[in-house]
């Protein structure tokens, strides 16, 4: 009985694993799981993110881009004081004749000023001033003023707009980092959306790094662009994608290695990362090594970003052409696998240790390999309700465990108890089994 429900069960969800030479044939939608097309190159590298960055080095890497069919661009007033935007115009304008034009998204909230102009000094953007600032190519002679009032909104875009240069087409603009101060939030709504909207904006968003705020905005925007709520080391933002993906408001995700931390630096939320921070990386990095040596740590943090299904741009901030290159080979890589491996490693790194929440899991990554045709993944609590009936009809003794196959604590399970795994396959072997055994009895 048993072996016929796993038969019958494991036909619905197959597990996946990297040994298997031959991918299965893929459906239209898995086939474009990482797309060019959802690529949107972010630029505040532009702006000496980190390290300075030459102009030449810019201008290589926006070529490159484009050699791939990577035509759309992330910037903002605040990478370098703008610097980030005129590197991005010129870049363009070099590599583009006169006829064409590409979408960028730029964004307000910060208007640029010129040392010695006057304004209220309680309103200037301290942090990001230049011998203050992360962004190291920063002009000395420029500063930064939060301000999401009507004019500072049509302030900032028109220089933006300058700043950016013909190439350049503005395509949407994010209201950008409105949780700063209270000041600056209570401008925002619904003063700055407004704002926007009267300035025949094509796509008004949000740009944030703050769940609570992403969410107040989405009765005013059209999508949002989400920063650092949603990666390997932190998916705080789970439930706001599936918000949005009930609602269905884009998301363009942005902040994916974790600015830094993920893709090989030591930077975590833009200044150094904390040792427990550390301790998580390498425990993923530990993981994959262990079951998925053929991946690395910064391709399965590319692959989770494009997994929510709210999510239809990806913004990925890159350097030099060499980056671009890179990510490109990542890309290709992350396409060549069958898409039930990410399915299947991102349970796996649920259930063990508890690298990925469980609730992330469930709101943000199962939906993408849901299907009417096939039916539902089996829900966590369905594995709990299929534990219990198992228990009764064995009458053994199985460890206390949470539904993510863990002791609750983040530890594996005790040995002899059920392993995550096990209890995945044989949940849903019982809960075949049971329903064989009723469907016999009402015969």
């Amino acid at each position: 009985r048993r072996e016929h429900a796993a038969a019958v069960v494991g036909a619905r969800v197959a597990p996946y694993s990297l040994a298997k030479a031959e991918k299965d044939e893929k459906n239209d939608d898995e086939s474009m799981l990482f797309d060019a097309a959802k690529v949107v190159v972010g630029t505040s590298a532009f702006g000496g993110l980190y390290e300075s960055t030459s102009e030449e080095t810019c201008f290589s890497a926006v070529a490159r881009c484009l050699e791939l069919g990577w035509q759309k661009f992330d910037t903002a007033p605040h990478y370098g004081l703008g610097l980030a935007e005129e590197r991005l115009g010129r870049a363009l304008a070099r590599a583009l004749d006169d006829e064409s034009a590409l979408a960028c998204y730029t964004k307000v909230g910060r208007v640029i000023k010129e040392r010695g102009a006057t304004g209220d000094e309680r309103d200037v953007d301290v942090g990001n001033l230049p011998e203050r600032s992360i962004f190291k190519d920063a002009p000395r002679d420029r500063y930064a003023v939060l301000d999401l009032s009507a004019a500072g909104v049509r302030e900032s875009l028109a220089a933006s707009r300058a700043r950016l240069g013909p190439r350049a087409r503005v395509a949407g603009v994010r209201v950008h980092d409105p949780e700063l101060t209270t000041k600056l939030e209570a401008q925002a709504f619904p003063g700055a959306f407004e704002a926007l909207r009267s300035e025949q904006v094509p796509e008004v968003s949000i740009g944030t790094n703050c769940v609570r705020v992403a969410r107040r905005a989405l009765d005013h925007v059209d999508a949002i662009l989400l920063a650092n709520r949603f990666h390997l080391l932190d998916q705080s933002g789970a439930e706001l994608l599936r918000e949005c993906q009930r609602r269905s408001k884009p998301v363009h995700l942005a902040g994916v290695y974790a600015s830094g931390i993920l893709a090989g630096g030591d930077t975590y939320g833009y200044e150094t990362a904390p040792a427990a921070v550390v301790a998580h990386a390498r425990r993923w990095t530990d993981f994959l090594r262990a079951e998925y040596p053929a991946l690395s740590l910064k391709d399965v943090a590319l692959a989770l970003a494009f997994l929510p299904v709210a999510v239809t741009h990806v913004v990925i901030g890159l350097r030099s052409e060499a980056e671009v290159d890179d990510t490109h080979a990542t890309l290709q890589r992350l396409s060549s696998h069958d898409p039930r491996l990410w399915f299947e490693l991102f349970q796996r790194a649920r259930d063990v240790g508890g690298l990925l929440d469980p609730v992330a899991f469930d709101l943000a990554i199962r939906p993408r390999f849901s299907s009417e045709d096939e039916g539902e993944i089996p829900r966590r609590r369905d594995v709990e309700k299929a534990k219990k009936i198992y228990d009764e009809l064995a009458g053994g003794e199985v460890d206390q465990a949470d539904g993510d196959g863990d002791a609750g604590d983040g530890r594996p399970p005790a040995r002899g108890g059920w392993r995550s795994e096990e209890l995945g396959l044989s949940a849903l072997v019982v809960v075949g089994g049971v329903a064989l055994v009723l469907g016999g009895l009402r015969a």
